[in-house]
């Protein structure tokens, strides 16, 4: 059982510098277009909803891909982008 362990321990911090290293290498994002989370209370429905705001925005910040699926392409998104004026 031990073997079996220790390679599982291996493989996750194998697994887990693989992903640091892609995060911290990955290039900003270089749109126009921020995404930003958020949660508010719904006292009507006993709960909490989780909300989107997409906004105009410079270069920067973490790119992620938003509203993707199996059937549909995400939309590029600046996560954490600086707040940029608004364009007509």
């Amino acid at each position: 059982m031990r073997p079996v362990i220790k390679f599982a321990a291996a493989a996750a911090i194998a697994g887990a510098s693989v992903w640091a290293g892609a995060e911290l290498t990955r290039p900003p994002y270089d749109g126009h277009v921020g995404i930003a989370y958020g949660e508010a209370n719904a006292p009507l429905h006993q709960t909490d909803i989780d909300f989107h705001i997409w906004y105009p925005a410079e270069p920067g910040g973490r790119a992620v891909t938003v509203g993707g699926n199996g059937v549909f392409h995400g939309t590029l998104a600046g996560l954490g982008a600086p707040h940029g004026a608004v364009r007509p």
